[in-house]
């Protein structure tokens, strides 16, 4: 996915083929990690969770910062049009899509947007439903993401996008937290599924993809019902394969709407 674009090539049959254990084993034996936890506010949905970002080489040079927020620019126009094409098929009887705002990148607690009366968090990402809005902590989540791997800072903006939808189509989000996040991770998917489809996703992407999903698991032991919860490994790297196998609708009966 770089220099904007996602790749060539047809990973599809990879995804498909390896199971989510051969996946797992492969994630871990890269290293990665991550924790996935994080304070919630009422008004702010934190798709992505918060990560022990990706160990990635230190002091980015002009040229890696320029295709970083090219990448951005791309993955946010991109997404925005696959919903705008989607959304109707979907979501029949639903008002007509409007984009969010994306406020987009900020880089410290003093420029951190607030949403509503809560101040977003740091190394972290955000769909604001009480000002419907999408922000990211870019040297403290994105660009790291972006480093380790271009299609996982890709996922970031298309897992918050997803809570966007949730907000627009009316998903009711107050019962299992959890189940709002696996849905966005199926959301994400199925966007993937649409990028491949039109030939800009690079082989090694999908693959960058899970190991984003990896990192921002949920750590062992986290209670289901937990408030701050986001899914194991396992589980969002599945809702994630849901939506790219089986497109939008398989994302519908995560939450109800």
């Amino acid at each position: 996915m770089r220099s904007a674009y996602l790749l060539r090539g047809d990973p599809r049959r990879r995804l498909i083929a390896l199971s989510l254990a051969s996946l797992s084993t492969a994630l871990i034996a890269c290293g990665g990690s991550g924790d996935g936890g994080d304070d919630r506010s009422p008004t702010t949905t934190e798709g992505a969770g918060a990560a022990e970002t990706p160990i990635i080489e230190p002091g980015p040079n002009p040229a890696d910062i320029e295709e970083y927020e090219q990448l951005v620019e791309f993955v946010v126009s991109d997404v925005d049009d696959y919903w705008r094409r989607t959304f109707p098929e979907v979501f029949e009887n639903k008002d007509p899509y409007e984009s969010p705002e994306v406020l987009g990148e900020y880089t410290s607690e003093e420029d951190a947007p607030y949403c509503g009366e809560d101040q977003l968090g740091l190394a972290n990402a955000y769909y604001c439903a009480a000002d419907d809005f999408i922000a990211w902590d870019g040297p403290g989540l994105l660009f790291p993401f972006y480093q380790a791997g271009d299609m996982g800072a890709a996922y970031v903006i298309a897992h918050e996008w997803g809570h966007a939808i949730q907000a627009r189509a009316g998903a009711i989000l107050d019962i299992i937290s959890i189940l709002a996040e696996l849905q966005a991770d199926c959301f994400a998917g199925a966007w993937a599924a649409d990028a491949d489809s039109r030939g800009i996703v690079e082989p090694g992407d999908l693959e960058e993809a899970i190991l984003a999903l990896y990192t921002v698991r949920d750590p062992a032991g986290t209670p289901w019902l937990d408030p701050s919860a986001h899914g194991s490994a396992a589980r969002r790297i599945g809702a994630f394969t849901d939506g790219f196998n089986k497109g939008p609708e398989a994302c519908l009966t995560y939450v109800p709407f």
